[in-house]
């Protein structure tokens, strides 16, 4: 169901969504699993996200778009 609200993201392609979320999923969830603590998991998917936009930001600028 997660992956699903990341559809128009991905341009409707229902493989690359389930594929790329499902198994960041997997890697977040296992934070909580292991912890028995949901802020573990969300802050690495926070972490996640901004490292991943933290990095577009600087390679876009670098190469002049």
């Amino acid at each position: 169901m997660f992956g699903a609200l990341h559809l128009p993201t991905y341009d409707w392609n229902f493989l690359q969504c389930f594929l790329v979320i499902g198994t960041a999923r997997i890697v977040l969830l296992s934070g909580y699993i292991i912890t028995k603590n949901i802020w573990v998991s969300t802050g690495s998917h926070i972490i996640n996200d901004w490292l991943l936009f933290s990095l577009m930001l600087l390679l876009g600028s670098h190469t002049g778009t």
